[in-house]
């Protein structure tokens, strides 16, 4: 699956926000596919993702998530205040009480005290002001009850070593994607009618588009900005243009829509300006 470009906000130096459109390239060989696809088309079904309006929710979110399709770790996870809780996974597992609740869900021993004492850290470092949030109290170390073994399983969320995975590195990616859905609903949302509009905007390289619907908004939120899940396009969701760059295309390949074009017509059976990559 193929994008024709990602758009996303920026903030320059003088404050001015700016919009930019990056072209998405497809790289086979830089693609977590070649690890991760038999497992994923295996959570599909186990999870019912298996309608194409499901399938286009869930992709629109997971592709712009692992960039592209290329990383199955938070950019820059180290670096941030909830580290190492970092999103992993198609789709960004992320904070101590999800792992905690997926590892459960694995039928995995994690004990209430360490899950209780992980949550209390997260939301007291959450509460301070953005400057003065850091990692300090998440750190492994302070918590006696975490494992070795809890730190693996962590790490399989992200495929774990790449070059040489284990069974589980490349089962829990996906399974941890599939479990994430189920708990938050996205479905319901997915089922919804997907009544597409087209959005032209204007970017460092001219006007492009993409395509939004209010379903979309709702399952997109269900998994990132719960609380926003009726806040119809609030711009506090991370990233929310860009999922709707993945899921237009998601769109055209996996269902019959036909998406709207300038006049609002719903006439083409591709996103405007995308080229279809041949393979021949």
């Amino acid at each position: 699956m193929e994008c024709p470009g990602t758009i996303r906000v920026r903030a320059t130096q003088n404050r001015q926000r700016v919009t930019v459109w990056e072209a998405v390239v497809f790289a086979p060989e830089q693609s977590l596919l070649r690890n991760h696809g038999i497992a994923m088309n295996k959570m599909l079904r186990t999870y019912g993702i298996d309608t194409p309006l499901r399938q286009a929710c869930f992709f629109g979110n997971a592709i712009q998530e692992t960039g592209w399709l290329r990383n199955l770790a938070e950019t820059g996870g180290n670096g941030l205040w909830y580290a190492p809780w970092y999103g992993r996974g198609l789709l960004q597992l992320t904070g101590p009480g999800h792992y905690c609740e997926y590892w459960r869900w694995r039928g995995r021993h994690v004990p209430q005290d360490l899950q209780r004492a992980l949550e209390q850290a997260y939301d007291a470092t959450y509460r301070l002001p953005g400057a003065q949030r850091t990692s300090e109290r998440l750190r492994d170390a302070h918590f006696a009850q975490l494992t070795q073994e809890m730190v693996i399983w962590r790490r399989s969320v992200e495929g774990g070593d790449a070059q040489a995975p284990v069974s589980d590195d490349l089962y829990a990616p996906a399974d941890s994607a599939g479990f994430y859905w189920l708990k938050t609903g996205m479905a319901r949302y997915a089922d919804e009618e997907h009544a597409v509009e087209r959005q032209a905007v204007h970017t460092t390289q001219g006007v492009r588009v993409y395509y939004r619907s209010p379903a979309f908004w709702r399952a997109s939120a269900a998994v990132n900005l719960p609380a926003a899940v009726n806040r119809l396009y609030s711009p506090a969701l991370n990233g929310f243009d860009s999922r709707c760059c993945a899921y237009g295309v998601a769109l055209a390949v996996l269902t019959e829509l036909r998406l709207p074009d300038e006049r609002g017509l719903a006439t083409l059976w591709y996103p405007e300006g995308y080229t279809r990559r041949r393979w021949w």
